[in-house]
């Protein structure tokens, strides 16, 4: 559980018998504070990682973005769905994508 609160809750998790990488998806070992060092030094990790908080920044965009009750609500959900299941990430447009909402 100390690893969770050193690295957040968003990477790694556990149920007291098991530390499991959120990011890799896989379970790590725990035993020794090397192999959690080790892991989250990978190259697989990080991208993981990154991949993670991409995921992240792109729903916390949806939901600013279609908030509020308008017409344009459904729209721009259906939009910023479209986007983000063809792999576009919603962060690259910046203040550029709200000019259509």
């Amino acid at each position: 559980t100390d690893f969770v609160r050193v690295y957040g809750s968003d990477i790694f998790s556990t149920d007291n018998c098991v530390l499991f990488c959120n990011a890799c998806a896989r379970a790590v070992n725990h035993e020794n504070k090397y192999f959690i060092s080790m892991h989250v030094q990978t190259a697989k990790h990080k991208l993981a990682a990154e991949k993670l908080k991409v995921g992240n920044a792109q729903a916390c965009l949806l939901t600013t973005l279609t908030a509020g009750p308008s017409h344009k609500s459904e729209f721009s959900s259906d939009l910023c769905n479209a986007f983000i299941d063809a792999g576009i990430p919603l962060w690259k447009f910046g203040k550029q994508i709200s000019q259509f909402f």
